[in-house]
């Protein structure tokens, strides 16, 4: 994944799921959104079910925002799964999580 942010009062956290189990509970995003991407990698055994279509989502975990002051987000550059990737910005805010579905 190719994940940046905008800190306001601290780095935004994300969590993974894949196929709706935790892959990881937080994870910090350091890079500042308009200069920089961080890329993150998460394994698994994510096909245990014998599944061809996979649903892997993000979730915001710490949002803040202050009326003229500064907003907290998340922003997603690209999300690969098992070599495909879907490249597409996605803004993720106000705590609410973004969906990418793939089919292998």
């Amino acid at each position: 994944m190719k994940i940046a942010g905008t800190a306001y009062k601290g780095d935004p956290k994300f969590a993974i799921h894949v196929d709706g189990k935790v892959v990881d509970a937080e994870t910090v995003v350091t890079a500042d959104y308009g200069t920089d991407w961080q890329t993150f990698t998460f394994t698994g055994d994510f096909d245990a079910a014998g599944s061809q279509k996979h649903k892997i989502e993000i979730d915001l975990l710490n949002d803040l925002w202050s009326r003229g002051k500064g907003d907290r987000n998340l922003y997603v550059d690209a999300v690969t799964f098992n070599g495909v990737t879907q490249s597409q910005d996605v803004a993720i805010t106000n705590q609410i999580d973004k969906d990418w579905f793939f089919t292998i």
